[in-house]
């Protein structure tokens, strides 16, 4: 019951917020919240440079991160590009024997696991949720699917390029 509570909360964030960067900004403080994360960190990807940028981020005292719009090319980092490729979810725990770019990632910026989820716009992602946890955890099975869901929520904020086509088209 309390899983619907937080779908139905987050959902009501996104639907509130004056715009998409708002409703991201409050949308990575429910994450944070609800998956007792020390950080979430949304970013937009774009298919046609395979570039991820920075773009909403929340974190919770002491833990650090830099919310400056940073770009990431995508083929360094091989479990993102499956998750934003795939449309799947992944995650990743120091330690565990998984993507060492992915290590190095969570190292550089003082984190120790994280749970990977495609922001789905339409039928393709155009960004990335990350949980980021400062403790070495494993993120469950149920925990990856519950943050899909909710990341499949986020998707009904428009496409900001589509939404840019629409009102090209309509002033010519």
């Amino acid at each position: 019951f309390s899983d619907l509570i937080a779908v139905i909360k987050a959902t009501g964030a996104l639907r509130s917020a004056g715009d998409a960067s708002e409703a991201m900004a409050i949308f990575a403080r429910e994450l944070t919240l609800l998956f007792d994360a020390s950080a979430c960190l949304i970013s937009t990807f774009d298919p046609k440079t395979q570039m991820v940028t920075d773009w909403a981020a929340h974190v919770i005292p002491p833990a650090k991160l830099s919310i400056a719009a940073e770009d990431y090319p995508l083929d360094d980092y091989p479990t993102t590009k499956r998750v934003v490729t795939e449309l799947v979810e992944a995650s990743t725990t120091i330690g565990d024997g998984g993507d060492p770019a992915e290590h190095a990632f969570l190292e550089d910026i003082g984190f120790r696991a994280n749970l990977l989820a495609p922001l789905v716009m339409g039928t393709h992602a155009r960004g990335l949720i990350e949980l980021l946890d400062t403790r070495r955890r494993v993120f469950t099975a149920e925990e990856r699917q519950f943050c899909r869901l909710l990341a499949d929520q986020a998707g009904i904020l428009p496409d900001p390029d589509l939404a840019a086509a629409r009102m090209s088209a309509i002033l010519g």
